[in-house]
């Protein structure tokens, strides 16, 4: 045993450092440990409600606000909804759609369950099932029935609710079918008016994955998507007609619907003459499919991709970085630098790392600036916000003319927070790091750090077989001793090999401009 350790019945070991004894403290018993957890979710309960409520009533002040606003105050005016979100989304780095959705599940639940939602200031119940019941107004189709189906929850909460525990005990799935009962007994909105209700929130959505791929959905009718998606796979068959043609199927759909939207493909083929493999005129539906590996200027989006010149010279596998922050693999970025229609600039930076300072005597900035701000920012610069500084406005920091056109005056900002800079009580500087610092009009300060740029990697060079020097206790090897390497030498020939790379590396990329450029 060791000698620094002693042994005590029923436990385990102690251990004595120097003239201290340190004991493990107690743990609580297992009522301690259930109570600890009941105790920790009704708490946790009552945070969750605790923040609803906070914007809540934020939101009504702003409503307050609003209506007895000076019209000639000078600022642009925020809406109580947006107002709300421009002081919360961001100090709690959370989405702005969340913060809209809770603002109406809470403000339902004020309105129609006031009980249920005391139960939930008081920790009982969770907002996840509070929920339930706000979900279920939007089946019925008047402001009566919804007070007599929340008269019948409230009934129902009483009956199952036992005050002699912390937290109600009605599960989930046991709520939600009592709720969805007793909405049943009033009359449904029918499926028109249901349809209309989701066909205005039609929309396309991009999310950016992993490995530089992203995902495009569309939300529509069931017919719109159904015929789209029929034709999409009868234009795939007839370019996989096509002598050579490898890809599969679903990468064929894909492939003709980015093509599509692009104006790089173009069918006049009907459904039927691709289905009847026939035209009208008698020829064959695949000469009516014309391919053009150009697109059309409505369709030629600027896709910002900065990337380290080592990557491009396929010395290294560094990422490049896509305007918005997101990382593109080694390969793709290759790809896409190396495409016809690519142009690669060369933005130079000082020492540190930084960029160097353009300007212009005009408001609007040049093409060399808005290249330098959209490589420098990459996207809008409030907090939270992926919209690409490609495709958003490029604001003056200090206005125009006090403030001049210039790489340092200028932030990439999209059209809904350019409305907040503007709005009354917020302001926003840049760092000397180059980091953002909002302060909002009730005090809030939010940061938007610097976003990552790429920087060129050392070149792994292949290792060559060390030549090591000679043992002079070998007569056979002592004879020659020119064969001895100073490791100082080494070393300088290295370096002398990396600086002969380095302006290799230059002169490759140079031509490459030169080469690329339209």
């Amino acid at each position: 045993m060791d000698p620094t350790e002693t042994m005590t019945r029923g436990g385990p070991p102690s251990v004595c450092t120097g003239l201290v004894l340190e004991v493990e403290p107690a743990l609580p018993d297992d009522r301690a440990l259930i109570d600890l957890a009941v105790e920790a979710t009704v708490a946790q309960n009552r945070a969750h409600a605790a923040r609803l409520d906070a914007m809540s009533r934020f939101h009504a002040r702003r409503v307050a606000e609003v209506e007895a606003r000076d019209r000639s105050s000078g600022f642009f005016g925020l809406t109580p909804l947006q107002a709300t979100i421009a002081e919360f989304a961001p100090v709690l780095a959370v989405g702005e759609l969340a913060i809209q959705i809770d603002l109406d599940v809470t403000n339902g639940l004020k309105e129609w369950f006031p009980t249920l939602w005391d139960r939930c200031l008081g920790g009982r119940i969770d907002i996840g099932r509070a929920r339930l019941a706000h979900d279920q107004l939007a089946n019925l189709t008047n402001d009566a029935d919804k007070r007599a189906f929340a008269e019948l929850v409230a009934e129902y909460l009483d009956k199952v609710d036992d005050p002699r525990v912390p937290i109600c005990p009605v599960r989930y799935s046991s709520f939600q079918q009592a709720l969805r009962r007793r909405c049943l007994k009033f009359p449904q909105k029918d499926q028109q008016q249901s349809y209309a209700e989701a066909y205005r929130k039609r929309r396309v959505t991009l999310r950016t994955d992993e490995n530089g791929m992203a995902t495009l959905a569309a939300v529509t009718s069931s017919p719109d998507a159904l015929v789209a998606d029929y034709r999409l796979t009868l234009i795939a068959r007839k370019l996989g007609q096509s002598d050579g043609e490898t890809r599969t199927l679903e990468q064929l759909r894909v492939d003709a619907l980015i093509d599509l939207i692009r104006g790089r493909l173009t069918v006049r083929a009907a459904d039927g003459e691709l289905e009847e493999d026939v035209m009208s005129d008698g020829s064959d539906p695949v000469e009516s499919i014309t391919m053009s590996q150009a697109v059309g200027a409505f369709a030629r989006p600027i896709i910002n991709v900065t990337v380290p010149v080592t990557t491009l010279l396929g010395v290294s596998d560094e990422p490049g970085v896509m305007a918005g922050g997101a990382s593109i693999p080694a390969d793709l970025t290759r790809q896409l630098a190396m495409h016809p229609e690519a142009t690669w600039y060369r933005l130079l930076t000082d020492p540190k790392g930084g960029f160097l300072e353009l300007s212009t005597d005009s408001y609007t900035p040049t093409e060399a600036i808005w290249r330098w701000v959209v490589a420098r920012d990459q996207s809008c610069i409030w907090p939270g916000c992926g919209r690409p500084a490609s495709v958003v406005e490029l604001d003056h920091r200090i206005p125009f003319p006090l403030g001049k056109t210039s790489t340092q005056n200028l932030q990439p900002l999209c059209r809904k927070h350019h409305l907040v800079k503007h709005s009354e009580g917020f302001d926003v500087v840049q760092e000397a790091d180059g980091s953002y610092t909002w302060t909002s009009r009730f005090g809030s300060v939010f940061r938007m750090p610097v976003p990552e740029h790429p920087v060129p990697a050392r070149p792994v060079r292949p290792a060559r077989p060390a030549r090591l020097a000679r043992d002079a206790s070998d007569p056979a090897q002592a004879s020659d001793p020119a064969q001895a390497v100073d490791p100082a030498q080494a070393s300088a020939q290295a370096v002398d090999v990396e600086a002969e790379f380095t302006s290799l590396m230059e002169r490759e990329f140079r031509a490459g401009i030169a080469s690329c450029q339209p």
